[in-house]
């Protein structure tokens, strides 16, 4: 099995935030931005595809540097 870890995406979720909770984040995130959707999506399509066959215990980490195994 493999999984798809996502940090913070800059999605509507994120839409309750102020603006002072998002300057805390992104200054809390190594690559100072968040992952944006386009990236998680090509993270899943990556791990369903042929080129991933040989994959296993995977864990795809898409946290700008939130977190770092």
């Amino acid at each position: 099995m493999n999984i798809l870890i996502p940090g913070p995406v800059d999605t509507p979720m994120l839409d309750r935030l102020t603006a002072e909770q998002h300057a805390w984040i992104r200054k809390q995130l190594p690559l100072g931005r968040y992952a944006r959707a386009e990236e998680c999506a090509a993270g899943a399509l990556y791990l369903c595809s042929a080129h991933a066959g040989s994959m296993t215990g995977t864990h795809l980490n898409i946290s700008s540097g939130m977190v770092m195994d």
